[in-house]
């Protein structure tokens, strides 16, 4: 386990992305808040959990981009939203994406 709970956070975050773009996901734009993100996420998949999602790009952002020290429930929050996405994510893979993410990305 990472000692580091801002960087376990940050490698949640980063794989988060990486899961969302093997099934398809739209791309975080650079204008996108949140809430524009996460309605675009779930107009993509309606059966996605926006509050899930929602939480777990306020922790990501926190990790990233504050500069403040992480609490251990943050990073448990990151880990529940993590196993919640890996099971989603594999249930809207093609089989390719599969391998991909497998043997690529070692995501799972």
């Amino acid at each position: 386990m990472q000692a580091n709970v801002n960087l376990a956070v940050r490698e949640y975050w980063k794989w988060t992305f990486r899961m969302l773009a093997l099934i398809g996901a739209p791309r975080w734009e650079n204008t996108d808040t949140l809430e524009v993100y996460a309605d675009r996420l779930c107009a993509a998949f309606p059966e996605l959990d926006r509050e899930r999602l929602l939480d777990a790009c306020r922790i990501g952002e926190l990790a990233s981009f504050s500069g403040l020290s992480l609490a251990e429930d943050q990073r448990n929050s990151m880990e529940v939203w993590a196993v919640y996405l890996n099971q989603f994510a594999i249930s809207k893979m093609k089989p390719l994406a599969k391998l991909r993410g497998k043997w690529l990305f070692g995501l799972f």
